[in-house]
């Protein structure tokens, strides 16, 4: 198989609560084009991920949850979110010292308490150009951002945003907090479809947000 399978709808999204979970590090950079790249970064997740989002899922509440490393400037972009679109955020801290992607992955999965029609984790460092397609959305499945691997051999997934349907969420949390991911591309998430699969995920409950003609 060269592509992630395009399962029909299980479960569609209702009314409920949608939380849009940032994951890993902030302000890349000491430069004022770092700093400025991540204020833009900010606007496009607003404007090509979120609106469609409300859009789409008008019934739904969305709260922000920013779970990244220490740096002070991260207060104004709990506050872009806040006071510019309104939205319920959230702010944690994971410590300097303790580096790498895998952790501050389970860390931003350990944010989540409440019930979710779904979760969308992506890192806060992503400048959007386009809208994220939401039509397959499902609250049984985990969405990888591209119907396309990025290396069919070893079914490599791009790993810079999912989306996990809100019935399955917590038996992913499970299995990322208490299990290896990066037993293949350590230290990275590229890994998650085989880890996925290696944990007897079916693939019905499988598939991706956008497709790319291959």
């Amino acid at each position: 198989m060269k592509e992630i399978h395009n399962s029909k709808i299980i479960t569609p999204i209702t009314d409920g609560n949608i939380t849009i979970l940032f994951r890993g590090k902030t302000f890349r950079g000491a430069n004022k084009s770092d700093y400025d790249n991540q204020i833009a970064a900010v606007h496009s997740i607003e404007k090509f991920v979120i609106t469609p989002i409300k859009r789409t899922f008008p019934n739904c509440n969305i709260n922000v949850i920013i779970c990244t490393y220490e740096n002070k400037l991260n207060i104004e972009l709990a506050k872009i979110f806040k006071k510019d679109y309104g939205h319920n955020v959230e702010l944690f801290h994971i410590p300097n010292d303790v580096a790498g992607q895998i952790y501050s992955y389970k860390c931003a999965l350990g944010c989540i308490r409440e019930e979710n029609e779904f979760v969308f984790i992506l890192r806060p460092d992503l400048i959007f150009q386009k809208e994220i397609d939401l039509s397959r959305a499902d609250k049984d499945k985990i969405l990888f951002q591209w119907n396309l691997f990025t290396h069919y051999t070893i079914k490599r997934v791009p790993d810079q945003y999912q989306f996990v349907g809100g019935n399955v969420f917590n038996k992913y949390k499970e299995l990322v907090l208490n299990k290896k991911i990066d037993t293949i591309n350590a230290g990275t998430l590229h890994n998650l479809y085989n880890f996925l699969i290696k944990h007897n995920w079916s693939l019905d409950n499988i598939s991706y947000l956008n497709y790319i003609k291959n």
